[in-house]
C-alpha cells in the first residue's frame, strides 16, 4: 500500500491523466503479488503453509488491497492541472500562456 501510494503520488505530480496512468499500474502490480502465493501453493517445499486454507486468504487480502488502491489512492490524490501552451503543468492559480 505503501509503494502503490508513492506511485500514484508520482503519477499525480509528474502525468498529464495520472488516474489513468495509475490504474494501469495496479492491475499489473496485483498480478505481480499473486506470484509468490502461487508458487508457495504450487511447491510442496513449505510444510502446512502450500494449502487453500492459507494461500487463498492470502490472496484474498491483495486482491482488497488492490481494491482500495484502485478506488481510494486516486480519489484522495489527485488535484486539476492547469498546463500552458508547451504542456508544462503550472501551479493552481497560475496562468495557463
Amino acid at each position: 500500500m505503501a509503494a502503490a501510494a508513492g506511485v500514484c503520488r508520482w503519477l499525480n505530480a509528474r502525468a498529464s491523466q495520472p488516474v489513468r496512468g495509475f490504474r494501469r499500474i495496479v492491475p499489473v502490480a496485483l498480478i505481480v503479488s499473486l506470484v509468490p502465493n502461487v508458487l508457495v501453493w504450487a511447491a510442496d517445499g513449505y510444510a502446512g503453509a502450500a494449502s487453500a486454507e492459507t494461500v487463498l486468504p492470502l490472496m484474498a487480502m491483495h486482491v482488497c488491497a488492490a481494491a482500495a488502491c484502485w478506488f481510494l489512492l486516486p480519489a484522495l490524490a489527485v488535484q486539476p492541472k492547469t498546463f500552458n501552451r508547451r504542456g508544462t503543468p503550472v501551479p493552481n492559480g497560475g496562468s495557463s500562456a
